[in-house]
């Protein structure tokens, strides 16, 4: 009988979300149950044998999670968090019997923080997030995109300013997916993807797992970030990465990449596919379960 696993999300639809969908959909070896803190839950806790947290900013929750399923309980490390207790080996190992980390800088930062610290970033869906082919349109202005929320990092963090600039000396358009002026569905940012925008820039000062990069990718959406968070594993060896946050290298590295954007295109889509489907990604998170479960 398959073991159960319970993933804790804080709202339907949003980034948290995904990780719980994309388990759910591609875990051979466990059921994976979902556990909204702003939703509506059905899961039986008494039967849970292990717990996944994915918010990482706030804990208010943990106790009660601990009582009402005693299982062991992983904690997610998406984002350069901040808090007091991460900061606590004694306090991380009261607390949660193991860590598991969205990409490699932040598993380095955690691996002496905790005895079982996992590296496991997360996938994207590509059966949905589907390649369309796609030509530039160049008798009207190109359109950069950037998808997210400037709520818990500011604009400036997310390099908003550096994008817009580069923009405007290549008198392109920038058009971002704020999720403060609206929160989009997995359809829309779809559209958005396959018919709003030539290209996808990341230029945050430091990132956990870039939802809308590897989801642009996936679209085949030609590809720019600066080097943090799964970009650098991601890109590793291709010209699509910058090491500095640079308004005009990013606007060199942009035309380089507009004067080959077919062959482009079709790379960002390889790059998914071969290394960074859910497929791929929900046996990691299997491994990491699987270590915790043995033991």
């Amino acid at each position: 009988m398959k073991k159960n696993i319970l993933v804790i999300i804080d709202e339907p639809g949003w980034a948290f979300d995904k990780v719980y969908q994309g388990l759910a959909k591609n875990s051979v070896k466990y059921n994976i149950l979902p556990f909204y803190l702003r939703g509506t839950n059905h899961t039986d806790l008494s039967k849970i044998d292990l717990v996944l947290n994915l918010p990482d900013n706030y804990l208010a929750h943990i106790p009660h999670i601990q009582k009402a399923t005693n299982a062991p309980i992983l904690q997610a490390i998406r984002s350069n968090v901040n808090l007091d207790i991460y900061e606590n080996r004694q306090v991380l190992e009261v607390y949660f019997t193991g860590l598991i980390c969205s990409n490699q800088d932040l598993f380095e930062r955690f691996e002496n923080s905790h005895k079982n610290v996992f590296l496991a970033p997360g996938g994207v869906d590509t059966d949905f997030y589907e390649y369309k082919s796609k030509k530039l349109d160049e008798t009207k202005p190109l359109v950069v995109g950037w998808a997210g929320s400037i709520g818990v990092f500011n604009a400036q963090f997310r390099g908003l300013n550096i994008i817009d600039s580069a923009c405007c000396k290549l008198g392109w358009i920038f058009n971002p997916a704020l999720a403060q002026e609206r929160k989009r569905n997995a359809d829309e940012m779809k559209r958005y993807y396959q018919d709003e925008i030539d290209f996808y820039v990341e230029m945050s000062e430091s990132a956990g797992r870039q939802n809308g990069l590897v989801e642009a990718m996936s679209c085949g959406v030609p590809s720019v970030s600066y080097s943090c968070g799964i970009a650098k594993q991601l890109f590793d060896g291709h010209i699509n990465l910058l090491e500095t946050r640079d308004v005009n290298k990013l606007v060199d590295k942009l035309f380089t990449i507009k004067e080959n954007y077919e062959e482009e295109s079709n790379k960002m889509r390889n790059l998914i596919i071969e290394d960074w489907s859910w497929k791929v990604h929900a046996k990691k998170f299997e491994d990491s379960f699987d270590s915790i479960l043995e033991k």
